[in-house]
């Protein structure tokens, strides 16, 4: 009984530090990738907020839901209209009482 519990700890340990090690990597890639090969100035660009992501994040909140909207609309648009006809099919069934 103790094997399996064991074997499952250290399943869990080494499925802990591969992600850790995964987390590391992809960090490290985008810190150069921020920093044109230098990953300290990669650090320093993502500090000022000035990264890729954060450009996309802040587009995101600062325009609130039409942010949002406006992202996805021009990045995915087809699903953004299939998205945005099944919300509005919802909304009518709810209007109508068909569910609620």
């Amino acid at each position: 009984m103790n094997l399996g519990a064991d074997a499952a700890g250290v399943a869990a340990n080494n499925n802990s530090l591969a992600l850790a090690a995964l987390v590391a990597v992809v960090a490290t890639v985008y810190f150069t990738y921020e920093g044109r090969g230098d990953p300290v100035e990669g650090i320093r660009v993502i500090g000022r907020g000035e990264d890729d992501a954060s450009k996309v994040i802040g587009a995101l909140f600062d325009g609130g839901a039409y942010g949002i909207g406006y992202v996805a609309a021009k990045t995915l648009p087809e699903a953004t209209d299939q998205a945005a006809r099944y919300i509005i099919a919802a909304q009518k069934a709810y209007d109508e009482d068909v569910i609620s």
